[in-house]
């Protein structure tokens, strides 16, 4: 199961070159070099297709993971996808269980003394022999980018959680790791440093990206 959601966390965005053929991207160039050249990533660099995919290491290790109740894993799981001349910076969160799909509704992060409320989640769910995974992402595009700089600013603070459900009386509620915000910020500051962050780019992120597409790329990839 866990490879197989690292599987889905990979191939959800090739596709979005698809989309970004109808915009105009002549910013400047994202530079690879800000995550091959730091060991705190993992990249995968398909040099032919000009696609990467982007995490930290510690993914792997399950250090991005949280035991909810020694029932569920949740996932808070930042990533960068590169596809030619677009690049995508966002957080994949997940849930993994024996006991069946909880039907993710909403995300809520509270930051500081302001809740940021991510609605309307584009949820995927697989199920196998080992268990079930359901998962959606979160896009920092032009909409979220208050959340982000906000978690930035404040991730040396309590960083808390909630994801509610479709079931009756059924949340998840817990307050984010000191390793799941630091990578988290720091993801994203790469991003920013790589310039996935200029204007054309974030353009095509906020306009461009079809996310039932991306999470199709993600489930296709899986199997």
């Amino acid at each position: 199961m866990k490879k197989r959601l690292l599987s889905i966390i990979l191939i959800s965005l090739s596709l979005i070159m698809l989309l970004s053929a109808c915009f105009s991207s002549k910013g400047r160039q994202f530079d690879l070099d800000y995550f091959m050249e730091d060991d705190f990533f993992a990249v995968d660099y398909d040099e032919m297709m000009g696609q990467a995919y982007i995490e930290p290491t510690a993914v792997a290790e399950g250090v991005y993971k949280i035991n909810y109740d020694g029932f569920y894993t949740i996932g808070f799981e930042p990533f960068v996808y590169v596809d030619g001349t677009v690049s995508v910076c966002g957080i994949t969160v997940s849930n993994a269980s024996r006991g069946g799909f909880m039907d993710l509704e909403k995300l809520i992060v509270k930051i500081d003394k302001k809740n940021y409320i991510f609605s309307k989640l584009d949820v995927s769910q697989i199920e196998d022999s080992s268990g079930s995974v359901e998962f959606f992402n979160v896009f920092i595009d032009n909409k979220a980018m208050p959340f982000m700089e906000s978690f930035i600013e404040h991730q040396n603070e309590a960083i808390r959680v909630n994801i509610t459900t479709e079931h009756d009386n059924f949340d998840f509620n817990f307050v984010l790791s000191d390793e799941i915000k630091a990578g988290v910020a720091k993801t994203f500051e790469q991003f920013d440093a790589a310039g996935g962050t200029n204007k054309a780019n974030m353009k095509v992120i906020t306009q461009g990206v079809k996310k039932d597409k991306i999470q199709k790329f993600k489930i296709e990839k899986a199997d």
